[in-house]
């Protein structure tokens, strides 16, 4: 049992080495998955999301903290849109990220979760019409990951 115990183990690390994310979808209408980064304590998640979220200018607007999951959700925040969907016609843009933490493994004592961050997008031709949903723009992907990615230094 202890030799299955610390084969596990040494699997999980060269996963965890191996940079244990995987890469991002498109998404339907104005929503786009990043990519998933795995190995996060809960006490990294509740610290390092809202303070991640905060430096790239979202308030997170509400949190709810289950046994095996955590989620975060922010308002709706006004940006410019990115090059390619000013291209398409776009005057005004909102983002809103959503971020879901699941538990995935236990390691030694540490629970460890898996962290996915959900961008939704919606637009305006001008300011007085109505909001679009759009599929993601390769800079809205980019703009996601890197938010994503700001979390890879707190993967145990």
């Amino acid at each position: 049992m202890r030799y299955v115990a610390r084969l596990m183990a040494v699997v999980l690390l060269g996963v965890q080495a191996a940079g244990c994310a995987s890469t991002g979808g498109g998404g339907e209408g104005g929503r786009t998955l990043g990519p998933e980064v795995t190995g996060l304590t809960r006490g990294g998640v509740l610290t390092h999301v809202p303070g991640i979220l905060s430096r790239y200018g979202y308030r997170v607007l509400r949190r709810q903290e289950q046994p095996q999951s955590l989620y975060f959700e922010t308002d709706w925040e006004s940006r410019t849109p990115f090059p390619d969907e000013a291209e398409q016609g776009f005057q005004v843009a909102e983002t809103r990220i959503i971020v879901r933490a699941t538990y995935r493994m236990r390691r030694l004592d540490t629970r460890l979760y898996s962290v996915q961050f959900e961008g939704q997008n919606r637009f305006k031709r001008t300011p007085d019409s109505g909001w679009e949903e759009i599929a993601a723009t390769e800079m809205f992907k980019t703009h996601l990951e890197t938010i994503s990615r700001a979390l890879e230094p707190y993967v145990r």
